[in-house]
């Protein structure tokens, strides 16, 4: 690495899950007194896939400027990460000590919040069971299946993802492979907004930065408002449910965290009845 006081290599990662809190870990991190702010949240350098990973530039395209002589660190943070083809592999080239940090959300409500910001942009994106198919009909694919090069292909790659990155078991195993798990800080989400800053000081920790004097408020995204759309039935919801059973259970084998509490995990045990997830993602929108 060349000399360059103001410019610092990235040194830690939030590697997803989107829709999950990545954003406001990010964001709250950055403004910590020993962290450069990045130009932009997310580099999504690992999931480029114009760059010659044959012969990456490090230097240049994986540090940020502007860093001042207090500010020991920057980091990334992309929701993709964990789940992209290849973007670990590629970060453990990179650095194999790498710290990371993931959130996860349950499955099915991260994927409905997934739905939800594409309907918000565009009613093309298709009614919930549309995209429902076209989602499943992609993560019948497995983690082979890989975007294009081409802006606009990796774009609605990206999108029809939904279901896929809601496979946590896959993507932990995966990431485990990689790098030894004192590398990794897993948090849950609601972890993150119910307990905010006693998980901040854990993340602190994490990094070896000192403890913010006093935590910065959590800042809270605008929701996403109402969006056009028909109701998802208890079917499609129970359903959802028993696809990422295997997974669940292979993610709760690798990690400690809780969640008993995600509808996903109650539905398979019984005690939740998926008419009632059903009928709360209705009230979240409104009728055709």
């Amino acid at each position: 690495m060349g000399a360059d006081p103001e410019r610092l290599p990235y040194g830690y990662a939030i590697v997803g899950a989107q829709k999950a809190g990545t954003s406001l870990l990010a964001d709250t991190l950055n403004e910590h007194p020993g962290v450069c702010a990045p130009p932009h949240r997310a580099a999504h350098y690992f999931d480029d896939e114009g760059v010659d990973w044959e012969h990456p530039d490090y230097e240049r395209d994986y540090t940020a400027p502007g860093c001042g002589a207090g500010e020991l660190v920057v980091g990334d943070a992309s929701a993709t990460y964990i789940f992209w083809p290849g973007a670990l592999e590629r970060m453990q080239r990179y650095n194999p000590d790498m710290p990371l940090i993931a959130i996860f959300r349950d499955p099915m409500e991260r994927l409905f919040s997934h739905w939800m910001m594409l309907r918000a942009r565009s009613d093309n994106w298709g009614d919930w069971a549309d995209m429902l198919a076209r989602m499943r009909t992609l993560a019948r694919r497995g983690p082979s299946s890989r975007p294009g090069r081409d802006g606009s292909a990796r774009a609605r790659w990206q999108d029809l993802t939904g279901i896929s990155r809601g496979f946590y078991g896959e993507q932990l195993r995966r990431g485990f492979a990689l790098f030894e798990r004192d590398r990794w800080l897993l948090l849950e989400t609601h972890e993150l907004t119910d307990s905010y800053a006693a998980t901040i000081d854990r993340v602190t920790d994490f990094l070896g930065l000192p403890r913010f004097d006093g935590v910065p408020p959590m800042r809270v995204p605008e929701p996403t408002p109402p969006v056009r759309g028909s109701a998802p039935s208890g079917e499609e919801i129970l359903a959802l449910a028993r696809l990422h059973a295997e997974d669940l259970d292979e993610f709760s084998s690798l990690c400690d965290l809780d969640v008993s509490h995600w509808p996903t995990r109650r539905i398979l045990a019984g005690d939740l009845d998926p008419a009632v997830v059903a009928a709360g993602f209705a009230s979240r929108l409104r009728p055709l």
